[in-house]
């Protein structure tokens, strides 16, 4: 099971994700407003600081999350389960799905979904 910290560290490498990068998550109006800044994001992605209880608060906000979100584990897609059996190509595909934003993700999976079988 991951500590709190090694949780909080792997939500806001997904929240940066789901903004398009760490520039584009600092860059949001929010971390203006809770004084967020990109150097010190960087260091709370590597661990030099750690992510107190208001800094996570904070980066909720920024992240447009509900409160207590950065807490709870939230599975990437590299650590769900899947009955397939992989091949290099689908762990290929997968890696490079993972470091897809949200928006990115989405467009792809309705590519997908319109595609016949």
């Amino acid at each position: 099971m991951k500590s709190k910290k090694e949780v909080r560290i792997e939500n806001l490498k997904n929240l940066i994700n789901e903004a398009g990068g760490r520039k584009e998550f600092t860059n949001r109006q929010e971390a203006t407003e809770q004084g967020i800044s990109y150097n010190y994001v960087g260091q709370l992605v590597n661990g030099s600081r750690g992510i107190g209880d208001s800094t996570a608060v904070k980066l909720e906000i920024i992240g447009r999350k509900p409160k207590y979100w950065l807490d709870q584990p939230h599975f990437s897609i590299n650590e769900q389960p899947t009955k397939y059996e992989t091949t290099p190509e689908l762990t290929e595909w997968i890696n490079a799905f993972d470091k897809l934003n949200e928006a990115q993700r989405k467009a792809i999976l309705t590519i997908i979904k319109t595609m016949p079988n």
